[in-house]
């Protein structure tokens, strides 16, 4: 059961429905998909491991990783967590990895101060809070000093242990990861808990004055948006764990309906370290999909969760295409293709740019056109240029049956043609310059895409009218 409803309408973008059967289609329709659900129960909140749902979903051969999960506290967001490692290794198997950045800007949550400075959490309504603060490694001991209102500073413990004072009780644990980034985790609560916990909560930090030391929290009566909020709040280096691995494809959200601007919600980088960390922006507001209830329905979803599906869409497409790509060449794909307009000047917000798949799908078609890895295919293409016919001449393996398609620059199928098993040999197909309803197709430049199991090979076409 989606009780959250989320992931059918996710499941929904990334490929639901039938292209001209339903009134709406997802990105992808037909590819096969494998679900894993998360709950939030535990504590923290939006700490949930996922390492076994990965190496499952390795096991059951996944091309695409898409994980619609965003966490910000208690992990270090310099990419060295073990979920993150294990990202990278899947990646490097093969594996593309899409991870929406997180709807945290907005949030509340983000602040960054000189360590002689401090900062200070405003708090009302919630009676669990935990909290991240972050710095670059030092060889000073560092002391952090937690000053509730009207009362005296508590030193807050780095062992792991409790320090009940003042009617609060507070936990603390100091730790490093393996990029040298220093965490120190808090959680707050009342004594006995269950009550509010009151602020201002004052923080001071000792052995760091002139450190940048960033902070996060989250209480247990909020999501991405907290009543409660730092003094200062700072909206970058909000792009969420586990979009902050090395290997994660990172996806913001804009509205394509409205000015097409950065939807204010999204986060964005650069990541904690100062690495560059979104990739591209996809749609996240007035997006339509399957409603998660109610079958045949549609519902209104969005935020970065509704802008993730659309590039694992995207993929999943150029994975079609080319069975042997990895996340480095979908990355480059991506980005590559990626639109251009007066907004996207700022990387750390846009990526490379909006998401545009017709352009992907070209330059994927462009790039087996020109480096063919399975040249004994032998795809050809006489007379060419052409004006009303062009042969199509290939070599088959096997009694493997294949699929002829031939793209416009735009990435548009315009035309295909299922070759079925009959041996290995020399085959040939004519396209007569005629789109799938018999329509002649414009002059221009077009893409003929061979694939045979794993195998593939393309060829530009030149059609003069």
């Amino acid at each position: 059961m989606d009780y959250w409803g989320h992931g059918t309408p996710v499941t929904g973008i990334v490929g639901g429905g039938w292209p001209r059967l339903n009134v709406m289609s997802g990105i992808a329709p037909g590819v096969e998909f494998l679900h894993s659900n998360s709950d939030y129960y535990a504590e923290p909140p939006f700490l949930v491991p996922i390492e076994a749902r990965l190496a499952w979903a390795q096991s059951e051969g996944a091309h695409v990783i898409l994980i619609e999960d965003g966490e910000w506290i208690w992990e270090y967001m310099d990419g060295s967590s073990n979920t993150e490692i294990m990202l990278n290794e899947l990646a490097e198997a093969g594996m593309i990895i899409v991870v929406p950045a997180g709807n945290l800007a907005t949030g509340n949550m983000h602040t960054s101060f000189l360590g002689a400075q401090g900062t200070s959490l405003t708090t009302s309504g919630a009676s669990v809070i935990w909290i991240s603060f972050l710095w670059e490694p030092l060889a000073a001991p560092v002391s952090i000093a937690m000053t509730p209102p009207g009362g005296a500073p508590i030193a807050v413990p780095t062992d792991g242990s409790t320090a009940v004072s003042q009617g609060l009780r507070t936990y603390g644990l100091r730790s490093q990861s393996g990029r040298g980034t220093f965490r120190q985790d808090i959680r707050i609560s009342t004594d006995p808990e269950g009550g509010n916990v009151a602020g201002p909560l004052g923080f001071a930090f000792g052995g760091i004055p002139g450190s940048t030391v960033h902070g996060f929290f989250c209480d247990n009566i909020s999501g991405w948006y907290s009543p409660n909020r730092w003094a200062v709040v700072d909206q970058t280096r909000t792009v969420t764990w586990p979009a902050t691995a090395d290997s994660a494809i990172s996806v913001t959200a804009y509205n394509p309906a409205n000015d097409g601007d950065l939807d204010g919600y999204s986060g964005w980088g650069p990541r904690i370290d100062g690495r560059p960390d979104v990739d591209i922006a996809a749609p996240g507001s007035g997006v339509v999909s399957t409603h998660y209830s109610t079958p045949g329905n549609y519902t209104g979803f969005g935020g970065t969760s509704g802008a993730g599906p659309h590039v694992v869409g995207a993929a999943a497409l150029l994975k079609q295409l080319l069975p042997n790509l990895d996340n480095g060449k979908c990355r480059r794909l991506l980005r590559q293709a990626a639109g251009q307009d007066q907004y996207t000047d700022d990387p750390d917000r846009w990526g490379a740019g909006k998401l545009r798949i017709y352009g992907a799908v070209e330059a994927a078609l462009a790039d087996a056109a020109d480096h063919s890895r399975f040249p004994e295919l032998a795809l050809a293409a006489a007379p060419n240029p052409f004006v009303s016919q062009v042969a199509l001449r290939f070599h088959l393996h096997g009694d493997e049956p294949a699929t002829l398609r031939v793209f416009s620059a735009e990435g548009r199928q315009v035309w295909s043609r299922r070759i079925e098993a009959g041996g290995a040999g020399r085959r040939e197909l004519s396209w007569d310059g005629k789109n799938w309803r018999g329509l002649p197709v414009a002059s221009g430049l077009y893409f003929a895409h061979l694939r045979q199991g794993e195998r593939y090979a393309a060829v530009r076409l030149t059609l003069l009218r």
